[in-house]
């Protein structure tokens, strides 16, 4: 966030930068944590309440959770998580079990602040730590981080996967990534994508620095809990399948849309619908609008546009120089943005399994 002379200090004009940092995360802390009782209570939360409640206390654990929206029933990871967590914090109300989410969530913000000053380069920091000053205060991760919601608890789990992924030649962190990785699966289905898409290009491009054997083993563990969801999928869900393919969906290109426009912020009309347009008018003064937040939005185009207008630039210029887009893969800032834009965008798309997005909650922190 600031730059350094030959002997790397910050030059004195530019040493706010901290007390900047640590403002938007004390702001997106308040927004994650204020207001408990505003909340989402729609059938999805009211069913994981419910059964925090009630599983193996008045009824015995099931063998698979809430069905997914593409079919079959997501894995009983994705519960016995919320069910862990409602115990640990001794929720007895809704809001409790929201509060939980919502601390989990500050705890993840806290380690992608943390990695980004102590587990990246000093010349690579930079990108690093806007992205966890934009995930702080970004509505979309506002309110996905705020739902009694089985994706909504990925985010500490996808920044220590991250952490793992960056150090795989080593043993324990490769054992780790392969946990998380299949973690993140059961989880939320989608990581499936997310984890073949990482491993993907780890294999393409830096296959040479996993440590392969740690890798497999931690893998290996992580796929135990896979074997009940794998035995309903082909002895139950099979005999009866519930497609829900959407066909026409594989040919636009909606994850890179949101890919470009949630982390400006753009989009609310997703959680707002036909209210969005009385959201354009606030704040309202004395009852009369300000439109605030259509000129805020309005900014966030043009900025958005600017950032467009500045990269296509610099790829023109990278392009008559000789070098392609693709020779920037092994910049290590870099791979694991492209391993989740391209990885698991690509292979989402490609799935025709239908686009929904709050899978881009399994995004976190790349996009930013």
């Amino acid at each position: 966030m600031a730059e350094e002379n030959a002997t790397g200090d910050v030059p004195t004009g530019r040493r706010w930068w901290p007390w900047g940092l640590v403002a938007v995360l004390l702001c997106g802390i308040v927004l994650r944590l204020i207001w408990p009782e505003v909340m989402e209570f729609k059938l999805d939360e009211q069913w994981f309440f419910e059964k925090c409640m009630t599983v193996g206390r008045s009824e015995p654990v099931p063998m698979t959770a809430l069905h997914s929206s593409v079919g079959p029933d997501n894995p009983i990871q994705s519960l016995l998580v919320w069910i862990a967590l409602a115990r640990l914090f001794d929720v007895q109300e809704p809001p409790d079990l929201g509060t939980a989410i919502h601390v989990v969530n500050v705890a993840a913000l806290l380690l992608l602040a943390g990695y980004s000053l102590w587990g990246v380069r000093r010349d690579e920091r930079e990108p690093w730590l806007w992205a966890t000053a934009l995930a702080a205060v970004n509505p979309f991760t506002l309110l996905f981080h705020r739902k009694i919601w089985q994706p909504s608890i990925l985010p500490i789990v996808l920044v220590l996967m991250l952490i793992c992924w960056q150090r795989r030649e080593r043993p324990w962190p490769a054992f780790f990534w392969g946990l998380l990785s299949l973690l993140t699966m059961q989880i939320h289905l989608a990581g499936l994508f997310l984890t073949l898409g990482f491993l993907f290009w780890t294999l393409v491009f830096e296959d040479r620095r996993l440590h392969w054997k740690a890798w497999f083993w931690g893998s290996a563990l992580g796929g135990l809990g896979l074997l009940p969801w794998l035995h309903y999928v082909f002895f139950d869900y099979l005999a009866h399948p519930v497609a829900r393919s959407h066909w026409p969906r594989f040919f636009p290109v909606q994850f890179w849309i949101h890919w470009t426009t949630e982390p400006l912020g753009l989009g609310m009309r997703y959680a707002l619908g036909h209210d969005f347009t009385d959201f354009l008018q606030w704040p309202l003064v004395a009852g009369r609008p300000t439109y605030l937040v259509a000129i805020t939005h309005a900014a966030l185009i043009v900025a958005g546009l600017t950032i467009f207008y500045r990269a296509l630039v610099s790829f023109v210029r990278e392009r008559r120089a000789g070098r392609m887009l693709w020779q920037t893969v092994t910049t290590p800032v870099l791979q694991p943005v492209y391993a989740v834009c391209f990885g698991y965008g690509l292979l989402l798309t490609w799935s025709c399994l239908g686009y929904y997005r709050h899978y881009h909650i399994l995004s976190f922190p790349f996009m930013f």
